[in-house]
């Protein structure tokens, strides 16, 4: 367990990584394909296909190898790039699905507020956009946990190279494998049910919903 605990971390720190990554970017190629020139849609939209046609750990094994070609990046590094890569792939669809779910109405109340397109987006459609996102960013958490074991292809020491390692010392690899896997579902089950608490505390209250609930004053509802 110890050591099969210390490839949990690097499982752990490899997800929060690449995660970050494909958020940050993943907004970036959303906010270009909904609010860019034909130029920045038409690469947001490459790379939106080229990356989500190629398998991951083939775009894994290229980076790796090309890598080190240019540059010296840890098996754990190139990992964390390539994982961050292909999820903001993904995640791009995500948030360009849920910032078009904002009603333009908010837009346009906004903008005759005097507000800048830039503030209408920071505001009003953002916020509402990144709590729309959360149930299929859900989805997205649990398999960018399950893709760390991909590592393995280049020797990063995650979660299932030691479970190889001990497997290979014990001679017991059904178990190992089993007690990993178990630790998987552990891992992407607790993280559903964590967002997915996280989505119904920030939820956007509905029409019907704030009539039930009756608005108190002094709080401001989101349409």
């Amino acid at each position: 367990m110890p050591q099969l605990l210390r490839g949990l971390l690097v499982t752990l720190r490899m997800a929060a990584g690449a995660l970050v990554i494909g958020l940050i970017f993943g907004l970036v190629l959303a906010v270009a394909r909904m609010y860019g020139g034909r130029a920045a849609v038409a690469l947001a939209v490459a790379y939106g296909r080229v990356v989500r046609s190629v398998p991951t750990v083939a775009l894994l094994l290229m980076l790796w190898l090309l890598v080190q070609e240019i540059a010296p990046l840890s098996a754990f590094g190139s990992v964390v790039v390539a994982l961050g890569m292909a999820s903001a792939a993904y995640q791009a669809e995500i948030f360009r699905t849920a910032i078009g779910a904002v009603s333009t109405g908010q837009v346009k109340a906004g903008k005759t507020l005097g507000m800048r397109n830039a503030q209408v987006f920071t505001h009003i459609i953002l916020p509402q956009a990144l709590r729309n996102a959360i149930p299929s960013w859900s989805n997205e958490v649990a398999i960018v946990l399950k893709e760390t074991s991909l590592g393995y292809a280049v020797g990063a020491a995650e979660m299932l190279r030691q479970a190889n390692y001990i497997a290979a010392t014990t001679h017991k690899p059904l178990l190992i494998y089993s007690l990993a896997g178990l630790i998987y579902l552990c891992l992407t089950y607790g993280a559903v049910r964590l967002l997915g608490y996280v989505e119904k505390r920030y939820a956007i209250p509905t029409v019907a919903e704030r009539s039930r609930q009756g608005a108190r004053p002094g709080v401001h509802y989101q349409y």
